[in-house]
């Protein structure tokens, strides 16, 4: 008898188990959460590669000292991403990458590939990139 109820119980658990799970993967909290750990691997990621060319670290620094006295703007961003696809292949993954973070964040991208909004990418969620950045530049040491 038992073995019988839990032939219809047990799907039924999982139904409502996977359906629970589905929810919470898309609620706000965590898309936020996602969000937050995607742009922290793409500043550490970024970061790893400052530390192997310093004339590039120079350039990296220099935009995320522009973004920090000014707003984030689409034109930054652009010039930012620009900067990476002129470096390599390797460079150019990344910039994809960022690219999508900023899609996956409400963002638009146009036909070209440039950025027309950064929809939910704030100053605050770049300094968490920031901190992965500085993160790999002292695992590295490169400081």
């Amino acid at each position: 008898m038992l073995r019988k109820s839990m032939i219809f119980i047990l799907p039924l658990v999982l139904l409502v188990g996977c359906a629970g799970l589905q929810q919470f993967i898309e609620s706000d909290t965590t898309g936020s959460i996602l969000l937050e750990e995607a742009v922290d691997t793409a500043g550490y990621t970024l970061g790893l590669m400052a530390a192997e060319k310093p004339e590039f670290r120079a350039q990296v620094e220099h935009y995320y000292q522009e973004i920090a006295t000014q707003v984030l703007t689409v034109a930054v961003v652009n010039a930012g991403l620009q900067q990476l696809m002129d470096q390599g292949i390797a460079y150019q993954v990344l910039a994809y990458k960022m690219a999508r973070i900023v899609r996956l964040a409400g963002g638009q991208i146009d036909a070209e590939g440039n950025i027309t909004e950064v929809g939910k990418i704030t100053t605050g969620m770049l300094e968490i990139g920031i901190q992965g950045y500085l993160t790999a530049l002292q695992n590295s040491g490169a400081v």
